[in-house]
């Protein structure tokens, strides 16, 4: 009897143990199994890269990647305007980018980007995408659209290291003053914020007696600081502005002296208060 007993919990025993050594196995990726990245395995985490400047188009692209378990679990191309609003897979979505009507393509870019996307998680990798010399591929099906530049920030992304996401809440947002300066211009503001970061500000102003608006007025010259002395012109400095804000991703270290100005950021030198204020203002936490 007692022999039958210590069969009976032996083999209990056994079940217990090749239970638990099968949920280890499932629920452990080995080393070998990891995505890897210049030869070593990429932590978890969210990794995010976006292009240091905007494109011929005005568009600055961004890819943001997911890694669990050794594996990648999201991924996704995007990509923000130089004067903000929504990114292009939402204007895309939205009807407003039309690159089949008016690009004869496909379909539309946020199809083709949805297909590079999947391909890579169902390769689980980018070095899968070849690239021809134009920077397209033949490689993922749907896609025509030019891929180069999804894989170089794929990889840079993968080189930085995982950085999480940023503070902000997702989405396009917009504020315009609620009343003008004492020179008669109502400031704007409008913001992209992908992954949580900021990667595309825009800050002009509109006047009554203008048709067109202040950043306009001062591109084409008409809108002159340096006849008043002034090293650079207000939209050469707004932008300078808008970069220190991206880079630093708060308005916390725009230090501001009692006229509204700043010694922070290097090349402006006209009030940017209403800018700080519009920012503070319009951006969500997460």
């Amino acid at each position: 009897m007692k022999r039958m007993i210590s069969l009976i919990l032996l083999t209990l025993l056994s079940i217990i143990i090749l239970v638990g050594c099968n949920a280890i196995n499932q629920n452990t990726t080995s080393a070998d199994d990891r995505i890897m990245f210049n030869g070593n395995p990429l932590a978890d985490g969210i990794y995010f890269a976006m292009e240091d400047d905007y494109g011929n188009s005005g568009w600055k692209y961004t890819v943001t990647i997911e890694i669990k378990d050794g594996k990648m679990t999201s991924v996704d191309w995007n990509a923000a305007h130089k004067q903000g609003g929504k990114d292009k897979k939402t204007s895309s979505i939205d009807g407003e980018y039309g690159m089949v009507a008016y690009g004869n393509a496909i379909s539309e870019w946020h199809e083709q980007a949805l297909a590079v996307e999947q391909f890579v998680l169902e390769k689980q990798s980018i070095d899968a995408i070849v690239l021809l010399e134009n920077g397209k591929t033949d490689a993922i099906s749907g896609a025509t659209i030019t891929v180069s530049v999804f894989v170089e920030l794929a990889n840079a992304a993968f080189e930085q290291g995982p950085v999480g996401s940023g503070l902000y809440q997702d989405g396009a947002f917009f504020a315009q003053a609620s009343e003008a300066s004492s020179s008669g211009w109502v400031d704007q503001v409008s913001l992209t914020v992908i992954n949580g970061r900021i990667v595309s500000a825009y800050w002009t102003a509109t006047h009554a007696d203008y048709e067109k608006d202040k950043r306009t007025l001062s591109e084409e010259g008409e809108y002159l600081m340096s006849s008043a002395g002034a090293v650079l012109e207000w939209h050469e400095q707004a932008e300078n502005v808008e970069e220190f804000l991206i880079s630093q991703q708060s308005t916390s270290l725009i230090q501001m002296s009692e006229d509204g100005k700043t010694d922070v950021i290097s090349g402006a030198t006209m009030v940017v208060e209403p800018f700080v204020k519009l920012v503070e203002n319009v951006l969500i936490m997460r």
